[in-house]
């Protein structure tokens, strides 16, 4: 499931990868670390195919400057909704990696809705 968008590639990234990224970058769905690690327990005994953890890295960089973890789940009438779990954000772009992230699920998986609560309780971080 990978791709690209203008700021870069869009692959997917394993759960241990992220597990050492949790700390390091931001998290706009205001989660605290020990509650990121949770979600990504809950991503590794998931059924395969029911959640996708992905990375975007901008052209030059060696680490991710965004991380997703989404599912599609199906729902009445045939809709479908994207949700969003977990997304880590670093860098001066990381308003448009988490866009770039979420919109590269939208092409994926053309959802009727998305669900991506994103709060921002810290004024010094620009989200």
């Amino acid at each position: 499931m990978s791709g690209s968008s203008d700021l870069g590639e869009i692959e997917e990234i394993g759960a241990n990868v992220v597990s050492e990224l949790i700390g390091t970058m931001d998290c706009p769905v205001d989660l605290l670390p020990e509650f990121q690690m949770a979600v990504l327990g809950q991503f590794t005994s998931a059924r395969k195919g029911t959640q996708h953890l992905l990375a975007l890295t901008e052209p030059g960089e060696a680490n991710p400057s965004g991380v997703i973890l989404y599912g599609v789940k199906e729902g009445r009438r045939n809709t479908t909704t994207l949700y969003c779990q977990l997304l880590l954000v670093s860098g001066q772009m990381r308003t448009n990696v988490a866009l770039a992230l979420i919109r590269h699920g939208i092409a994926k998986h053309k959802p009727h809705r998305v669900e991506a609560k994103v709060t921002n309780r810290d004024p010094s971080v620009d989200l």
